[in-house]
């Protein structure tokens, strides 16, 4: 049947794309909607960490059900192809604006926990929720988030050029 599907042309969405290239499309788009509700959840309690690990678990099922699903029904529709040298090098090339980006917010956030823990232990706890300890979190997990999306992104981008 599946041999069916691909000699009617059912594979060809008119794109010309390749399961990675659409893998990375629907991964950056799911991902992009997502993590931008969760933080739009988080941002109305940020102190609270019930809530916050809730909405986490809830975000990581429902990405990895929309993965997992897309990934069935492309590799169902997409012609199998084999990596070539072109499509490795994209892949090899797309860490190059995400890890100094993860690596830059990664410290950003430490530092700004060193600075927080001094004005705690200066001052005494303070009342602000800009100082409350679970913020580190969310900065690493913002941090996490922006430069997979920038990955992603750099994929796409690289894909389309080639």
């Amino acid at each position: 049947m599946l041999k069916m599907w691909r000699e009617r042309g059912v594979n060809e969405s008119g794109t010309g794309a390749v399961f990675r290239e659409r893998m990375n499309l629907v991964t950056l788009t799911s991902t992009a909607l997502i993590y931008s509700a969760l933080l739009l959840l988080i941002v109305e309690a940020p102190t609270d960490a019930v809530r916050t690990a809730l909405f986490f678990a809830v975000a990581i099922a429902l990405q990895l059900f929309v993965t997992i699903g897309a990934a069935i029904v492309i590799a169902l529709t997409c012609a199998e192809e084999p990596d070539d040298e072109r499509v490795v090098a994209i892949i090899r090339g797309s860490t190059r604006y995400s890890w100094p980006l993860l690596t830059i917010l990664v410290v950003v956030v430490i530092f700004a926990s060193i600075a927080q823990q001094i004005v705690l232990s200066a001052a005494g706890p303070s009342p602000s929720p800009l100082l409350e300890p679970l913020l580190i979190g969310h900065g690493l997990l913002f941090s996490l988030v922006l430069s997979d999306i920038v990955r992603m992104l750099t994929l796409a981008h690289d894909h389309r050029r080639a």
